[in-house]
């Protein structure tokens, strides 16, 4: 192994992914909660990331490596502010979803109306673009009537 273990999540670890500079990797776990890892030394470097009500199924870094979306098995798509906490030693504290892709009650705007375009922009019912996925990932991203 060239890194880890990875401790923390209290179920299996569904998803991982590498952020775009490749010094984060993320996780999503059974235990509903998404993790922010340090590639080299295996340290939580932020999150738990708490909100779905059921277990998350795949994780994304966005290009620019400050946020994490995330899907889950109970039909919702969160993101996430990643924000590192400069020691490992220090608690890592919960993050709020952010309200990109959140109505102002809190559902996700990410419904069976979402499409993703040619360029890869997950797009909203009214066309707003919610989020890029990478090409990589577009063939596994679940919508909610898919699932």
């Amino acid at each position: 192994a060239v890194a880890g273990p990875f401790i923390g999540h209290t179920d299996w670890a569904t998803s991982v992914a590498f952020s775009p500079d490749g010094c984060r990797i993320s996780s999503g776990s059974y235990d509903k909660t998404i993790r922010v890892w340090d590639a080299e030394t295996g340290h939580a470097v932020a999150g738990p990331f708490v909100g779905h009500t059921y277990r998350v199924q795949s994780v994304a870094f966005s290009p620019d490596n400050h946020h994490v979306a995330s899907g889950s098995f109970e039909k919702s798509m969160w993101l996430w502010e990643v924000i590192v906490h400069s020691a490992p030693e220090h608690s890592v504290s919960s993050s709020t979803p952010q309200d990109v892709l959140t109505t102002p009650i809190g559902a996700p705007v990410f419904t069976d109306q979402s499409v993703i375009d040619d360029d890869g922009w997950v797009c909203g019912e009214n066309g707003e673009l919610l989020m890029w996925i990478p090409e990589p990932h577009r063939h596994g991203l679940h919508r909610p009537s898919n699932t």
